[in-house]
């Protein structure tokens, strides 16, 4: 298991099942986790889940859409969206993965989250929303975020 792996289930743990690292659960929430992985990979025939996105959200360019578009009824759909997609772009030749870890994805700065930041001018993809925090901070007029 990589490092990354591990900090990623982790992270998934705190975020998705409320455990913090000092959790007497983390340990097994981890292998549940981890677990998961694995039987994603094996349904797609593979030993280890390759190169995939991390949730929170994707762009993706027009070679990519036709591709998923004209074979959405022969791709395997069972399993994490996140790692399905890493197994689909795997078969396909130059696909360019360009991090958005610099404040253009993340989280509503109300969450508590790692991911959790103030929106600014690089916000794109803003994630953990609900009714009232559109109400309180979507500006129709110029049809920005403001949080």
């Amino acid at each position: 298991l990589s490092m990354g792996g591990c900090m990623m289930a982790i992270e998934n743990c705190d975020i998705f099942d409320g455990m913090n690292h000092t959790s007497p659960e983390l340990p097994s929430c981890v292998a549940q986790k981890l677990q998961e992985i694995r039987r994603v990979a094996s349904y797609f025939g593979a030993k280890a889940a390759p190169r995939w996105f991390l949730g929170m959200g994707w762009v993706f360019g027009k070679r990519i859409v036709r591709f998923l578009g004209n074979n959405a009824h022969r791709l395997k759909s069972r399993g994490a969206a996140d790692v399905s997609l890493g197994f689909w772009l795997a078969a396909l030749e130059g696909v360019r993965f360009v991090s958005m870890n610099d404040g253009f994805f993340h989280d509503h700065p109300d969450t508590v989250s790692t991911f959790a930041k103030q929106c600014t001018d690089r916000s794109i993809l803003l994630h953990r929303m609900n009714s009232s925090r559109w109400a309180r901070g979507f500006q129709a007029e110029s049809c920005e975020m403001r949080c």
